[in-house]
Order: structure tokens, then sequence, then C-alpha cells
């Protein structure tokens, strides 16, 4: 009787917490609107339209590597010359983008790879997906067919959504359906860190080039992001104003804003300083998920790949679509820039990866 009563005063002491944090967040909103006394779209109207700073008229499909199946995941090389590509049934590919030729074959034993991952120093590649393993792979051993991994980390999870090498050849993040997100170190079997705070599987990460690659940012399926510090392991900031589930995650050009792809086909701009969105990029013609995203590097423009097959561009500061492209047959579910920030990068269930320039 008395362990009944207890827990029912625990499950109303939490009950009550819950409700007074609900109050505690309007009250924080309503203090944020009474500082917002302009927009971004407001500030910026002074600021040239992209068109005449950056035309993107001409931009095209300029190279197209053809894989035979769904390509899921690709990643540019540091030399902006190769690219690293995967998808169902586990096969990986390397290319020389410029000729559109398949440099080295990988095989690995995933029944599909969700992430793809070149090393800073171009040598190693890593991958994951369908699997419980992360597999860490030497390019630069002069065959053009590989099957044995240089290094494996093993999860407990029951596949891996992402991977990405921090800073160097020595560490990598992953991140997965177990909730955490991983650091590795190559020369230790286990986690150097895990870092815990999401409640669904984590979909994607992005790190902040602007802080020697020690803070990162996290989103999910549980409609919020984290910031997170790779030094203390802590979740630094946490955004969970989200209405819908998130696909992808990345960090602005100055790392003072995160933008967000949603399954309700919209972006948003969260900024830092600000403590609150200050853009949405979305159109009522848009029914799908937006599955990927990424910045030129002006910081300018944003491109965003979509489940209707579409790539689209958006003015940051204005909010409004500047072009959209439909060369694509099938779901985006992946935007990358190239490093130096000439062409842009997309891969598709369509079996290709486009080159855009």
């Amino acid at each position: 009787m008395c362990e009944e009563m207890a827990t029912e005063m625990a499950d109303n002491g939490i009950l009550s917490l819950k409700q007074e944090t609900v109050l505690l967040k309007d009250s924080i909103k309503l203090e944020r609107m009474k500082y917002a006394d302009t927009t971004l779209k407001e500030a910026s109207a002074k600021i040239s339209d992209v068109s005449l700073v950056a035309p993107l008229q001409s931009m095209k499909t300029r190279k197209t590597l053809k894989h035979h199946l769904k390509v899921i995941a690709f990643d540019w090389s540091p030399d902006q010359r190769h690219i690293y590509s995967g998808g169902e049934k586990g096969l990986t590919v390397i290319w020389d983008a410029f000729n559109s030729q398949e440099e080295i074959f990988i095989e690995t034993d995933f029944e599909c790879v969700f992430s793809c991952a070149y090393a800073p120093s171009t040598t190693l590649v890593a991958c994951c997906g369908l699997s419980r393993r992360c597999s860490i792979y030497d390019v630069n051993c002069g065959v053009n067919f590989i099957k044995e991994p240089k290094k494996e980390f093993l999860l407990n999870s029951k596949y891996i959504t992402h991977c990405v090498f921090v800073g160097s050849d020595q560490q990598i993040l992953t991140a997965g359906a177990n909730t955490k997100i991983a650091l590795w170190d190559m020369e230790r079997p286990d986690p150097v860190c895990e870092f815990v705070g999401h409640k669904s599987e984590v979909m994607g990460v992005s790190l902040m080039q602007q802080n020697s690659c020690s803070v990162f940012a996290s989103c999910g399926n549980d409609r919020c992001v984290c910031i997170w510090d790779i030094r203390s392991g802590k979740c630094i900031r946490r955004i969970d104003d989200y209405s819908s589930e998130l696909n992808a995650v990345e960090f602005y050009s100055t790392g003072e804003a995160v933008a967000t792809a949603a399954t309700d086909g919209t972006i948003r701009l969260f900024d830092f300083k600000a403590d609150q969105e200050i853009m949405l990029y979305a159109k009522p013609t848009i029914l799908l998920a937006a599955s990927s995203l990424d910045f030129s590097k002006s910081g300018r423009i944003l491109f965003a790949g979509y489940d209707d097959n579409t790539l689209r561009a958006w003015d940051v500061l204005k909010g409004e679509q500047l072009s959209v492209w439909y060369d694509h047959e099938d779901r985006i579910s992946s935007v990358k820039v190239s490093p130096d920030g000439t062409a842009v990068g997309t891969c598709s269930w369509d079996s290709t990866v486009r080159i855009w320039a």
C-alpha cells in the first residue's frame, strides 16, 4: 500500500514538473517575441538579389555517375576531384568525377549503405548502414577492388545512420538507431565518448568547421536539434521547437546558425544569437519531405534535396526560392556542395550521382 502511494506521488510530481516546464517554455517564447522587432527578410530588403550577384540560370548537370542500384549517400574528397558513394547492396565506389570513371570498388557486406565519408588526408574512407559496424578502408593501397576494411567499430545499434571524420584521420563520429552519437579513435576498440540526449534515432550530424571541429550538431526523429561540445561530451544547446521529424542538419557557414530539413518539406534556419528561428523556406506546392541540405561557400544560397525528386536553391536572407531542377527521376537522398564551392553534388534513388555547376 505504501509503495503504491509513493509511486502515485512520484507520478504526480513528474506530471507537475512537465506542466511547469511547458509553462516556462511558453513564457520564454513570449519574452523572445518582445525583442523580435524585425525579420531577416525585412532587414535584408536593401541587399541585392542573388540573381544579380551569383546567377543560377546556367547551373545544370555537368556529370552523371551511374550506379546499378539506389544511391543513398556520397561525399566529396578534399581534393575536389573524387567522390565516394554507396547505397543498396553495400557496394561503394570511388569515382574520378572529372571523367565520370570508377577508380576503386569497395565491397561491404551491408545490406544498404546509409553514409559515406572521406578522411581529410584522402587516404581513408568510412561507411556505415544496415549493420552494427562502421568500416574504414585504406584507398591508398594501390588496388582497384577492396574487400577487407582497415578498421571496424562495433556499435550497440541495429543500424548506423551517419559517420563523419572529425578534423583528422584519427577520429570519427557515428550516429544511429540507438539514439546515441559515439566518438571513436582509430587506436581504440571502444568509444572515446558517447553523446546521450536524443530520444529517438539520430538522422543527421554536422561539424562546426569554425571551432576546430570541437562542436557538432545532431538531429533526429525526436524533432529536436542538439549542439554538442566534443571536449566535454555535453549537450550545450537543445532546440526542440520543431513540429516534424528531422532528416538533416547543417551549420551555416559562419557557425552562428543551423538549418534543418524536415519530413514536412520545410527547411528552417535557427540563429543562436537571436535564440529563435529566423527564416522558413517552404512553398505550398512542396508536399514531400526535404531530405538533405547544404550551404553555398558564401552562405547566401541554400541547396536542398527533396523526396519529390527536385533540387531547389533558396535565397538564405530573403527566404525566396531561386530555382528548381527536375533532372533526377527519383527522390534525392543527399546534397553536398564541393569543398571549393564551385559545384553541387546530389545522389538519388534513381541510381545516379549528379554533379551540378
